[in-house]
């Protein structure tokens, strides 16, 4: 689908992602103007459109690229020797800051196309998430000690209980910056860190040995 665009050099790919990543973080999916896109890219907006066939096309293509770098980095970093699965978790989250710090073009541009809720790009992100998900899921929680938990307890719901509190933990920061409107610059990463302690030393009480 993308072939044109797959056989420019790097360094002219890398400029036209750069490009789009950084007007789509400023002002979202519809606000985003191709033609500062391709000025900034050094291309013509013909060719952008060549490249990706229509605006659609070049988010679907760019997002994906985004995911994949911030995926790549994630799971070189995350230890999975560690077999307590709420502290795989942790581990987690503080690597995913440790990415926004060091990738904050990409992640503004996560955030702004996420809380925008555009219908046009929606199928596209959720889709995405949703393999996201699956896949770094079967990851965190693979290869896990089973013992540390409590006697009686359905270890699958246990970790459907986990997963479902620290994913809601997310969905509520989420709608927080939303309502709003703080950017990742501004966002308390100590703040952040502590109230996720208080949930996991909660967590740990109620499940673990």
């Amino acid at each position: 689908m993308f072939d044109k665009f797959e056989r420019l050099s790097e360094e002219k790919q890398k400029r036209i992602i750069n490009a789009v990543i950084k007007e789509l973080a400023n002002k979202g999916y519809k606000q985003a103007s191709t033609d500062i896109i391709a000025k900034e890219a050094v291309i013509s907006k013909g060719a952008l459109f060549n490249y990706f066939n229509n605006k659609k096309g070049m988010f679907r293509y760019v997002f994906d690229y985004s995911v994949m770098i911030i995926l790549e980095e994630f799971y070189e970093k995350i230890d999975v020797s560690k077999a307590d699965v709420i502290e795989r978790y942790k581990d987690a989250v503080l690597i995913k800051l440790e990415l926004m710090n060091e990738y904050p073009d990409i992640f503004n541009f996560f955030t702004k196309v996420t809380l925008e809720d555009d219908a046009e790009i929606n199928s596209i992100i959720e889709e995405k998430i949703n393999e996201v998900y699956k896949e770094s899921f079967a990851k965190l929680f693979s290869g896990l000690d089973m013992n540390i938990f409590k006697e009686g307890i359905d270890i699958q719901k246990a970790i459907n209980i986990i997963i479902w509190s620290l994913k809601g933990y997310s969905d509520q920061l989420l709608l927080e910056y939303k309502k709003t409107k703080v950017s990742l610059s501004d966002i308390d990463n100590e703040k952040i860190l502590n109230e996720l302690n208080e949930y996991l030393e909660l967590l740990k009480k109620c499940l673990y040995k």
